[in-house]
């Protein structure tokens, strides 16, 4: 955290003043702007690692930099911060590509690191795997393998991707029939293939190669944190997002403790918005499925050809490559 750069933009003065505060005691380098006018250089000229923006200003608001960033070639996680934590404006702004939002005002400098520590930690987990992924094939690339063996990489790789695709993508997890039903309809219809699971069949649904790659909790399901705790202990490679329509803020920071990877309160932001969380964390658990798998091939591959990679590289493996 000690070199992570922040830009804070928004009109509020004492609002900034009070994040820089909050993010300089947890290491943070922070930079604040009061406009988009007042960003924009700021952005161009200095290397930040995430902006947070607020939604409401004179002149050009929040939404305004966001399109602007998406159309640009620069690639920084942003967080909206709104005072006017609207079904439609939470479904705007992750359209623009905000990464996620934080309302107004803070429910408490807990919930408000967690949402950025859980940012910070997708996009370093992007970065390591596109740096490994880059070293292992320059390493295989540099090596005396024959086309063959890359053409069987090649297709391995496809292989995998297939396999990545026939797998559910999210199970929604609720002792309440009903409840579990409507929800997994409603991410369906979003276009994330879904399927329900009572907690009776949890050990059946995550077992073998069909496994949902995330898990949607129901928070307001009996033994919810318990379950979310057993899941993190027992698939530590699983996605967990905790869903409920009537908890609070304090309630999903719980269920991060207990081991989610995040949380979405259906109330607050709509379903709309909350299915493209879920896709969201869908997408990033497949890719983070098939960055690992990419790294245990070319890594056996890397070690044909340079032996001496093997210890520097066993980190990388998963437990099924060190088992291959």
């Amino acid at each position: 955290m000690t070199h992570t750069r922040v830009l804070v933009v928004d009109d509020d003065a004492n609002v900034g003043r009070f994040l820089s505060r909050t993010l300089r005691r947890l290491g943070f380098t922070v930079k604040t702007a009061l406009s988009v006018a007042e960003a924009w250089p700021l952005i161009q000229n200095e290397p930040f690692d995430l902006l947070l923006i607020d939604k409401t200003m004179p002149q050009e608001n929040g939404l305004v930099l966001l399109k602007r960033l998406q159309d640009s070639e620069f690639d920084i996680p942003a967080v909206m911060i709104t005072g006017d934590a609207t079904v439609e404006t939470i479904d705007e702004a992750l359209c623009l590509g905000a990464e996620d939002y934080i309302s107004k005002p803070f429910a408490s400098a807990s919930h408000l690191t967690t949402r950025l520590r859980s940012v910070l930690d997708r996009r370093t987990s992007e970065l390591l795997f596109d740096v490994m992924f880059g070293d292992l094939s320059k390493a295989v690339m540099s090596g005396t393998g024959q086309s063959m063996e890359f053409t069987h990489l090649s297709q391995s790789l496809l292989d995998l991707k297939l396999k990545l695709g026939k797998r559910p993508a999210c199970a929604v997890i609720d002792d309440d029939a009903s409840r579990r039903e409507l929800r997994r309809n409603e991410i369906y219809n979003s276009g994330v293939i879904a399927v329900g699971v009572a907690p009776a069949d949890i050990e059946k649904c995550f077992e073998g190669e069909r496994e949902p790659m995330v898990a949607a909790v129901s928070l307001e399901s009996i033994g919810s944190l318990e379950r979310i705790a057993e899941l993190r202990r027992d698939y530590p490679n699983l996605t967990i997002v905790a869903c409920t329509s009537q908890a609070d803020v304090s309630t999903g920071l719980t269920a991060i403790e207990s081991g989610a990877t995040d949380f979405v309160l259906l109330q607050e932001e709509g379903i709309s918005a909350a299915t493209q969380r879920i896709d969201r964390l869908v997408r990033q658990a497949r890719r983070h499925h098939l960055y690992l798998e990419i790294v245990c091939m070319l890594y056996r591959a890397a070690c044909e050809v340079r032996p001496d990679l093997a210890e520097d590289l066993i980190f990388a493996t998963s437990v099924k490559g060190r088992q291959n």
